[in-house]
């Protein structure tokens, strides 16, 4: 069949059952915007960011390639103090990076964390991603529920309180 043929057919289709027509041709112009957005997000899954920090990570670059950005090992044996005691990344940072207005090294008077002296980073291939646990780790932690890391039976205090409270009635949950 050919192309004139198939749209003179699908033309009569639409003037006798317009609802049906419409419906079609809206769902064919708005199906490659759906597939675009999921390929992006498995493009984001592959690259174990969220949309928020791809926009960082776009800015660190800049800073890196302007050498505004500077980086400098955190100690092994520090005191986490104001960050969660559990965490379900199986990755802690090992440097702390940051930015100054005037590209000179932030000042000893500043007391940020970390140790040794402070180096700009040569791209941000030197800078580690702690939430990138490979394509088919991101793919379990996003799409799979209850995959969580660092917990005896999969789940973060905080989720136990919840499904307690939840499940205090009789009921299941999660579903």
């Amino acid at each position: 069949m050919s192309w004139t043929r198939w749209l003179g057919l699908f033309s009569i289709g639409i003037r006798q059952h317009l609802g049906l027509g419409a419906s079609t041709l809206l769902a064919a112009m708005i199906s490659p915007l759906i597939w675009g957005l999921f390929l992006y997000s498995l493009y984001l899954v592959y690259a174990g960011v969220t949309t928020n920090e791809s926009l960082k990570w776009s800015e660190w670059k800049e800073d890196t390639r302007d050498g505004y950005a500077f980086a400098r090992p955190l100690p092994t044996n520090r005191q986490i103090a104001g960050e969660p005691t559990w965490t379900r990344w199986p990755k802690l940072p090992a440097t702390i990076m940051v930015t100054t207005d005037d590209a000179e090294p932030p000042l000893p008077e500043q007391q940020c964390p970390g140790v040794g002296e402070w180096e700009r980073p040569r791209s941000l291939r030197d800078v580690a991603n702690v939430y990138d646990i490979g394509f088919w780790g991101n793919l379990k932690d996003v799409f799979l529920a209850g995959n969580y890391r660092g917990s005896e039976n999969g789940e973060p205090p905080s989720e136990r309180k919840r499904y307690d409270k939840r499940t205090a009635n009789g009921g299941r949950y999660p579903p």
